[in-house]
């Protein structure tokens, strides 16, 4: 338990944690095989399900290079990120995109030793709550307590609203 906490520094992705990934390992290939199996008909039976992974990953390739995601707006920044993401990741972004478009606003800005400090207000689930956003403008580097791109790989939509709001065409090398 006190595991995320103290790695909520790290940027993790989107990890899954050990027992998750033995649970969805062993509901998959419980499909396929089972204890009665010789080696033989065991091995026979493994292969043909690490093919069929194979031959579904390629299918993923092939329909992500061959399409576009369906894009919410038409800002810059989410047509950037369509590009250089996968659909998962990028749907994940969207979502965030979008809040930070229809629900938050900037509301001030300040220059502190830190860098810009940028007031958002979240007219979301917060309603009306403030946020302080620290920007960068050197690199385009903004950071939120929520800490949601260290863990998630994908940046919140306070740190999105600021983006959006300096005028960015694409999204900063550090998120990507």
């Amino acid at each position: 338990m006190w595991i995320p906490s103290y790695s909520r520094d790290l940027l993790l992705g989107v990890v899954l944690r050990t027992t998750s990934r033995s649970e969805s390992e062993n509901h998959f290939f419980s499909n396929f095989i089972n204890p009665h199996l010789n080696l033989i008909e065991f091995w026979m039976r493994f292969e043909s399900v690490v093919e069929s992974q194979r031959h579904g990953q390629l299918q993923l390739d092939n329909e992500s290079s061959s399409s576009k995601p369906t894009l919410k707006t038409i800002k810059h920044l989410e047509r950037h990120v369509s590009e250089i993401h996968t659909f998962a990741n990028f749907y994940k972004f969207q979502d965030e995109f979008w809040i930070a478009c229809m629900d938050c606003e900037i509301a001030d800005k300040q220059v502190t030793e830190e860098g810009h400090v940028v007031t958002i207000v979240d007219n979301g689930h917060s309603r009306g709550v403030k946020r302080q956003v620290v920007y960068d403008l050197s690199n385009h580097v903004a950071h939120y307590s929520c800490e949601m791109f260290e863990c998630e790989g994908i940046p919140c939509r306070h740190i999105l609203c600021v983006l959006k709001g300096k005028g960015l065409h694409e999204l900063p090398s550090y998120y990507i």
